[in-house]
């Protein structure tokens, strides 16, 4: 088959060392290793680091299976900001341009949510050729904004929404296939596109590889832990990733001042980039606790990661994530999970476990999570064997992608 893979987020450039690949990245290779012809559609700028790596709206040549197409859009610095939206619309506007402008249609196109600016543009280019159309939901969008609307104010969301909410439907509606990266957000689809239960509409997990090898040195980093404070005999509490509204970190700074008053050798490292940082920094520099390295690169990460006691997902109560990348990393690292979120995540926790879950409002309890896993060394042993068998055998990328591939093959049939 001949795909067009529409996508906003994923680090650039694709492959090479030291970059992270997520879902566009892990489908696109599934889809190239399946013998189809790809072309994925990205925009030029970076989300992680806010950079334009791709200057305009040209092609590159990866393989014969493989070209990029890059869109231009004029980027952002701050996630939350109306620069953001403004690149959202551009890159929307010059997918359609540049879409309407090709003589060759693909036999299938993939876009996600978000965003509802450049998926709405996919459809509508779909529904032109009459082309199958599958929507990947990755985070629900408009929904995300509920966050900034005071509680009591929440009724009027669907008013102050009302264009993307009808702007959802219509991408919905319009999907030959559905997919999402957990059941409560499949469920969300079906119920803002008004779908009912189609067969086709499937979840697939965000998956993690498997089969990479892990990472027991690195100098330049160990070095820099120990100038930190950080000793061969404390137990490392850790999280990567972005620092945004998604996630609250004052639970987990409150319990780390809690633990050190206990006098307990365990230490808050926290990698990444985001809206937050600076924050952490500044705490990061009066506690002796608490660890601030800012963006880590993959060995750097996977180092981290191999000597850690404990991977931390400290989410918001109001997050609206289900089923995030991040707990499938922790366990293809072998680590246990001391995560907040409920439903989904909680319930693969205890099913597999693998992990705890902490009551988001109670520092104590988040302190005993953690002193529970340190402090009994066959829970922690058994809980790091269940989360990495559970990757080999059920959420592997690997595993995960190939059969994301096999549906999609269902469409041509």
């Amino acid at each position: 088959m001949r795909i067009w893979y529409v996508s906003l987020y994923e680090p650039l450039p694709i492959g090479g060392d030291g970059i992270r690949k997520m879902r566009s990245g892990f489908l696109t290779d599934a889809l190239v290793a399946g013998g189809h012809e790809v072309e994925l559609w990205l925009p030029g700028f970076e989300h992680v680091h806010h950079k334009h790596v791709w200057p305009d709206s040209s092609s590159e040549y990866i393989n014969k299976n493989l070209t990029i197409q890059y869109i231009k859009g004029c980027g952002y610095q701050k996630d939350i900001s109306f620069k953001r939206l403004v690149h959202n619309i551009q890159i929307a506007r010059n997918f359609s341009k540049i879409a309407f402008s090709r003589k060759n249609t693909p036999d299938i196109i993939i876009t996600q949510i978000p965003s509802l600016e450049l998926a709405k543009a996919v459809t509508s280019f779909s529904i032109k050729y009459d082309i199958p159309l599958v929507i990947d939901i990755r985070d629900l969008w408009p929904d995300v904004y509920k966050r900034i609307i005071p509680a009591k104010l929440h009724f009027l969301y669907r008013y102050i929404f009302f264009k993307q909410l009808r702007n959802l439907r219509f991408i919905l509606e319009n999907a030959e296939i559905v997919t999402a990266v957990s059941k409560e957000f499949l469920e969300w689809g079906r119920v803002n596109g008004n779908r009912g239960v189609h067969n086709s509409d499937q979840v697939f997990y965000i998956g993690y590889p498997c089969n990479e090898e892990r990472v027991l040195t690195n100098g330049k980093l160990s070095n820099r832990l120990k100038k930190e404070g950080v000793l061969h005999t404390d137990k490392i509490v850790f999280f990567s990733g972005t620092f945004c509204g998604s996630y609250d970190f004052e639970i987990v700074f409150k319990c780390a001042k809690f633990l050190l008053s206990k006098n307990r050798n365990i230490k808050f490292i926290f990698a990444g980039k985001g809206e937050g940082e600076d924050a952490l920094k500044n705490i990061s520099i009066l506690s002796d606790n608490i660890i601030y390295l800012g963006w880590l690169n993959l060995n750097e990460l996977k180092y981290l990661l191999s000597i850690s006691a404990i991977g931390l997902a400290p989410y918001s109560e109001d997050s609206l994530m289900s089923l995030p990348n991040k707990p499938f990393e922790y366990m293809a690292a072998s680590l246990p999970i001391v995560s907040s979120l409920k439903g989904e995540l909680s319930q693969l926790l205890v099913e597999k476990q693998c992990g705890l879950t902490y009551d988001p409002k109670d520092f104590v309890d988040l302190a005993e999570k953690i002193l529970y896993i340190i402090d009994n060394l066959k829970v922690s042993q058994s809980m790091r064997e269940n989360g990495r068998k559970a990757i080999e055998e059920e959420f592997s990328s690997e595993r995960v992608y190939k059969n994301f591939v096999e549906h999609l093959k269902k469409i041509g049939e």
